[in-house]
């Protein structure tokens, strides 16, 4: 082992066997399952230095907990070894090595003598760990009866005041409230500064990239880039808005520009088979929500076929897309109406969008807003765009409250009420929409109108 090196993996492989249903039934009507085995981690090579602060990121599932348990001998690879140069301390899941009906002072020796520490060193600590969990007003309470809160902070606490070589986080930051989360930060940054190793995962990359100089990017149980931590977070996130996986989902969850990504891929393979037909789909999806690109190339996949229904309907995405300022757009209609004029045709395009708002559908209602937004001329249209939008998000479609949240945060149509878009947004968001969720998380984050709040941030992201 380098004497330079205080964690050496080699070769490190792991895989589970699941059980799953196969939607067939057997005898008596029971359900019939099957045993697959899906692999955590194959083939990692990994050196953490000493007086590494190590951030490792990736999606759910991708094999950055299991790495964290292997090292910390939780669990046993398939194949591989891991070298440990110094004593480690880790906090994988709340409570663990916690007994529910022992109290808290209990439970600090319980998990103090797991890390190897005699009763008397722990006396030493006593007092320092439950001042710095924040739970002595319960510390002679059974740990069943504390929030998951307390229960993070205690074991956190227990961990920082062991003097240990080499720390394992996973995810405990997420735990407690702000000043305990600000505090555990500042705890890191001095065990750093001291030589001491520390290795996080964490799905909040604000928090990694203030806390790590280095950083790991898993993903389906591979490395796929080791560096600088700014230089992980910013491949992490090209390789998010780049999977076909995370893509799909966010065209299911309707976000328009996630739509359009999705159809591209179908049309050139990329992470995916070529596929016309869910290219065309998903294109559809994304012109007929109003997003611009999207309606251009559609519009010219609807010219193209030639006959007139077709070209009627492609005529419709044209004036829309160039109402929006799509220049290929306004060249197309120049070039197939022999001279385009954008306010005669504007006039009638809002006169046909009003008429199927009317009829009190919600998408229309939503529609009809973007096209009023999208071609103001002045603060009426603005006004009667946020009036379409409100009505379609009383009806419940949440691509209309982010808007009336939008609007309302920018002053457009109504004077600015940061509190009322930020309650618009929230209504959105927990309805599930993705756009609302993750602006919330960075509004909460950054505190951008409302008062920085991190558990909430974390909560929306």
């Amino acid at each position: 082992m380098d004497p330079g090196n205080a964690i050496e993996v080699r070769g490190l492989s792991k895989s589970f066997v699941l059980e799953r249903k196969t939607g067939e039934k057997g005898a008596f009507g029971k359900e019939k399952t099957e045993k697959v085995r899906r692999t955590a981690l194959e083939g990692i090579d990994l050196d953490i230095r000493k007086g590494d602060v190590v951030g490792i990121v990736g999606r759910n599932g991708s094999g950055k907990s299991t790495l964290l348990k292997i090292i910390s001998h939780i669990m046993e690879p398939d194949e591989g070894t891991v070298s440990i140069d110094g004593k480690i301390a880790s906090i994988l899941e709340l409570g663990m090595g916690f007994h529910p009906d022992m109290t808290g002072r209990e439970n600090i020796y319980l998990k103090g003598e797991l890390y190897g520490f005699s009763r008397g060193a722990l006396d030493e600590r006593i007092d320092s760990i439950i001042a710095y969990s924040g739970v002595g007003e319960y510390i002679d309470s059974p740990v069943r009866t504390y929030s998951t809160g307390m229960t993070g902070r205690l074991a956190f606490a227990v961990m920082v005041n062991i003097d240990a070589d080499i720390l394992l986080v996973d995810e405990v930051l997420s735990t407690g409230d702000v000043v305990f989360a600000a505090k555990a930060r500042e705890h890191f940054r001095k065990l750093s500064k001291s030589g001491k190793t520390v290795i996080f995962v964490s799905h909040s990359l604000g928090t990694i990239e203030d806390m790590c100089t280095r950083g790991v990017w898993i993903d389906s149980g591979r490395i796929m880039k080791d560096g600088r931590i700014k230089d992980i977070t910013s491949a992490y996130m090209r390789g998010v808005e780049d999977s076909p996986e995370i893509v799909s989902d966010l065209a299911e969850y309707e976000v328009p520009d996630a739509q359009h990504r999705l159809s591209l891929m179908y049309r050139d393979g990329r992470g995916v088979e070529k596929d016309e037909a869910k290219r065309e789909e998903w294109l559809k999806k994304s012109a007929e929500q109003g997003y611009v690109p999207a309606q251009a190339e559609y519009a010219e996949l609807l010219y193209a076929r030639g006959d007139e229904a077709s070209k009627a309907d492609a005529l419709e995405f044209y004036r829309s897309a160039a109402l929006s300022g799509n220049e290929e757009a306004k060249a197309r209609l120049s070039a197939i109406l022999g001279g385009y004029r954008a306010d005669r045709d504007a006039d009638a395009l809002r006169a046909f969008y009003r008429r199927l708002a009317d009829r009190g559908n919600p998408l229309d209602e939503f529609r009809c807003g973007d096209l009023m937004l999208t071609s103001a001329r002045g603060e009426d249209d603005r006004r009667e765009a946020l009036v379409w939008f409100t009505k379609a998000a009383e009806r419940g479609n949440c691509d209309a409250m982010f808007k009336v949240g939008e609007m309302l945060r920018d002053g457009k149509g109504e004077k600015k009420d940061p509190k009322k878009a930020v309650e618009w947004f929230e209504r959105a968001a927990a309805k599930g929409h993705v756009r609302s969720q993750f602006y919330l998380g960075e509004v909460y984050y950054h505190g951008r109108t409302v008062p920085r709040d991190e558990a909430k941030a974390l909560k929306w992201y």
